[in-house]
């Protein structure tokens, strides 16, 4: 089962403050404080909920005159301080609770987070075997990987220590708004960010890299390509070199697409290509083949 919950409004976020620092004893809330929390949490009530905690531990709520209100230098632009920290206590506060977590969760959510909000169980476990599998001395902990990926949602679920109700049909908040096993997304955009923020840029890209081999071989065995081919670009964009092989599979996107008269993703990535720093050259084949698919998408349109 899967909790739907829609985005707080600001007077839920008002009456969260009210529960959650009930032991402030003050009078009345002032106006910019929820203001600031639907900011930063897009009224995510996980994101919400971890942001008032954290700026309660932090001493970053306090009461002044009865007023419930947010620590805040006086001469601090109320508008700047929107625009400029709207995303760093709520990214702080994920990235405290993430370093709480077992080595097991943590492992399996950085490769997570870098495939992308929305991942697939079984993507992210072949991307762990293979980094993994070049470790001669993984630990005994992470042999989780082999298990069917049914499994593997248990164990995760059960090793979460933000799963206060105990639950294991509750998702876990940094893994699930999908009704599919198979198929689940980050709750907000923020928990997945603050994971990457935990990583070296290094290890992001061998992460990109093992995830772009996946892809490769996924798309060697004809199925489903056009999905395969837009995640082999992305991954291959987010690494450093390999310029030959990243012009390569753009261009193949590109003609995967216009092939299927899919205008907007083919002009995308034609677009990318022709923006490319050191073009390859074309062969003649390929400069006749782009202009005939140019040509269809164009009378396509009209």
């Amino acid at each position: 089962m899967v909790l739907n919950i829609a985005p707080l409004t600001e007077e839920a976020i008002r009456g969260l403050l009210k529960e959650l620092c009930d032991d402030f004893n003050f009078d009345e809330i002032d106006d910019y404080l929820p203001k600031d929390i639907m900011v930063k949490s897009q009224g995510n009530p996980m994101v919400a909920t971890s942001l008032i905690n954290f700026m309660m531990a932090e001493n970053e709520i306090l009461v002044v005159a009865g007023t419930l209100k947010a620590k805040m230098p006086s001469n601090r632009n109320i508008t700047s301080a929107l625009q400029i920290a709207a995303t760093n206590d709520a990214t702080r506060s994920i990235v405290a609770q993430f370093d709480k977590l077992s080595t097991l969760m943590k492992q399996f959510l950085r490769v997570a987070a870098i495939a992308g909000q929305h991942f697939k169980i079984s993507e992210v476990l072949a991307v762990l075997k293979q980094s993994l599998d070049k470790d001669s001395d993984m630990d005994d902990k992470f042999k989780f990987i082999y298990f069917p990926k049914e499994k593997v949602q248990i164990k995760l679920l059960a090793s979460d220590e933000y799963d206060n109700n105990n639950d294991e049909e509750i998702e876990s908040e940094y893994k699930a708004e999908s009704s599919a096993v198979e198929e689940l997304q980050f709750a907000h955009y923020l928990i997945q960010q603050g994971i990457l923020s935990s990583m070296m840029p290094s290890q992001q890209e061998s992460l990109h890299k093992e995830f772009a081999q996946m892809y490769e071989t996924l798309i060697s065995t004809g199925y489903d390509v056009l999905s395969y081919r837009q995640l082999l670009v992305y991954h291959l964009m987010k690494t450093n070199g390999d310029n030959k092989r990243k012009q390569k599979n753009i261009y193949r996107a590109f003609v995967d697409f216009a092939e299927r008269f899919q205008t907007a993703e083919a002009l995308e990535f034609y677009e990318m290509l022709e923006n490319f720093p050191d073009r390859l050259p074309q062969t003649l084949f390929e400069e006749m083949q782009v202009a005939r698919l140019l040509s269809g998408l164009y009378f396509e349109q009209q």
